[in-house]
């Protein structure tokens, strides 16, 4: 009988797997009325079910991160939905293209904020850099991804450009 338990104890309730498709009908309902915010919402609790999520979910979710400016979730959403989606590879090999990751802290009195002359067209780029600036602000620090282009953080200039790796910046 102990098999039983090893086989089953797995395996998702019947409650959950209907938990999981109710929510995942939200998800897509909210995603067709870009409410984002919503996506993210139900997005979280799919993930708290701890059930099998299908790629569909994971690359809607990966617009709503997207369109929420972070970038680092959307590209986590997007290489699991990769696994089995062409469109999400194609949307992952985009963001690969436009984006450098960057790794950014102020210390001391000085007040950081990030500036960049030229603000880009796109939408998704320009709230990426509004929530940068914002983490910079409350937290003094910024760990992520940020369109490329140039930067500068109180007289410190920098680059993003997704071919140079990674950019480390500590402005004292």
């Amino acid at each position: 009988m102990w098999w039983i338990v090893l086989i089953f104890g797995g395996l998702a309730s019947a409650s959950d797997l209907a938990e999981r498709d109710r929510l995942s009908g939200e998800l897509k309902t909210l995603a067709a009325k870009s409410r984002w915010v919503g996506v993210e919402r139900v997005y979280q609790d799919l993930v708290k079910l701890e059930v099998e999520i299908t790629a569909r979910a994971h690359q809607l979710a990966g617009e709503a991160a997207r369109a929420l400016g972070d970038v680092s979730a959307a590209r986590g959403r997007y290489a699991v939905a990769a696994v089995t989606s062409v469109e999400a590879r194609e949307v992952l090999e985009d963001l690969d293209t436009r984006y450098g990751q960057v790794e950014l802290r102020v210390r001391g009195a000085r007040l950081p904020v990030l500036l960049r002359p030229h603000m880009p067209f796109m939408t998704d780029e320009r709230v990426t850099i509004e929530r940068a600036r914002a983490q910079l602000l409350g937290e003094r620090r910024f760990e992520g991804w940020l369109p490329k282009g140039t930067y500068e953080i109180d007289g410190h200039v920098f680059e993003v450009n997704p071919e140079g790796g990674m950019v480390q910046l500590v402005v004292e």
